[in-house]
């Protein structure tokens, strides 16, 4: 029911585990939420856009820089 939580930093060492499970598909650990913005740049060069084309979307305002 409580199990370990990966990458959450120093304090938070567990979670309430996933009630739910998917025919097939093997259950993953737990770990953090990624953080707003995280993976804009994986996401947006996955879609064709350049690294230029993200800097010019940033730019504008269009995308936001990652929180951290």
């Amino acid at each position: 029911m409580i199990v370990p939580l990966e990458g959450a930093g120093e304090h938070l060492k567990l979670t309430v585990s996933s009630p739910l499970t998917v025919h097939g598909a093997a259950k993953v650990p737990a770990r953090r939420a990624p953080e707003l913005g995280e993976h804009n740049d994986e996401i947006l060069k996955q879609l064709g856009f350049s690294g230029d084309e993200i800097d010019g979307l940033r730019a504008n305002g269009a995308v936001p820089h990652a929180w951290h």
